[in-house]
């Protein structure tokens, strides 16, 4: 299979083999990180933007449109924030920092949401031998070829129901579920807490981004006993860095026609935030000519 890896290279390591493959469509649905890693290896960018699927939908073409083509969005669908601080700690490796925008809403904001895939894929991608061995980038290859070969979509990120439906689990089993398995960060705190340490050393400037959630979402937080910590949550990161808060009260969070879902906001929310994300954003500057990172 290593030699199927090596011609396919489904992830781009290489990119010399097999022009036109759909690569960037099936790779980057099969293991967001491992493409997200890759990709910025080979153009590392001094702005980043992490977090889950949410601040994913602020894409790289987004900011470049408000003027702010330095920025890469390392978010990743799914992502917890053990995965975000890691991603720091490796995008900080590759490049010297100037911004970092975590996109962090409060139900990232748990302890026991503890997941952590990014060391796989940072050792996938980081061994050569790893990743034209790895089970997951033969995967990958089958996928591209698959998908080349017949045109279909063989890996689908839709839920298996209708928006209404969807919308309806969301406030019901999914808040639940979310509600009774949320627990205030401690050790994730602390970790967060190192990452603000380095920013502060050495000039990065850190921002939290609080992405909106629906007016019904959040209001299921007052009978789960959540609001007290919701406004902790705030404090804290307020403690830690810059906050821009868009999860309030407003035409913004009370309208559904902007959001997919009461927790995904709409592609054409994801730009508006973009822009203003960029806009509060320190003007971009050359990168210095030498220099370390936070870990130096």
């Amino acid at each position: 299979m290593a030699a199927l890896n090596v011609v396919v290279d489904p992830f781009g390591r290489h990119g010399r083999f097999a022009p036109g493959l759909p690569r960037d469509k099936v790779a980057s649905v099969v293991d967001y990180q491992i493409h997200k890693i890759l990709a910025y290896r080979r153009d590392p960018q001094p702005v980043i933007v992490l977090g889950d699927s949410r601040a994913e939908l602020l894409r790289d073409e987004y900011f470049a449109a408000a003027g702010r083509p330095d920025v890469f969005n390392f978010a990743c669908g799914g992502g917890t924030l053990p995965e975000a601080i890691d991603t720091f700690w490796l995008a900080n490796a590759e490049t010297t920092l100037r911004q970092v925008v975590i996109g962090l809403p409060f139900s990232l904001y748990n302890e026991a949401n503890r997941m952590n895939r990014l060391p796989t894929a940072a050792q996938v991608s980081r061994s050569v031998l790893s990743y034209y061995l790895s089970p997951l980038v033969t995967k990958a290859s089958v996928l591209v070829l698959a998908t080349a070969v017949t045109g279909r979509t063989f890996v689908d990120q839709l839920p298996p129901m209708s928006r209404e439906e969807f919308w309806r689990y969301q406030l019901g089993p999914g808040a639940e579920l979310h509600c009774r398995r949320w627990a205030r960060p401690q050790v994730l705190l602390r970790r967060l807490e190192e990452v603000a340490a380095a920013c502060r050393e050495h000039g990065i400037d850190l921002v939290f981004l609080l992405p909106p959630t629906h007016a019904e979402y959040r209001a299921l937080l007052g009978p789960a006993g959540l609001d007290a910590e919701y406004a902790a949550y705030k404090r804290e990161l307020a403690r830690l860095g810059r906050v821009l808060d868009y999860d309030l009260p407003g035409p913004l969070t009370a309208d559904a026609a902007n959001f997919d879902d009461p927790r995904h906001f709409t592609p054409l929310v994801a730009r508006d935030l973009a822009f203003a994300v960029a806009a509060a954003l320190a003007p971009p500057a050359p990168a210095p000519a030498t220099g370390g990172s936070a870990r130096d």
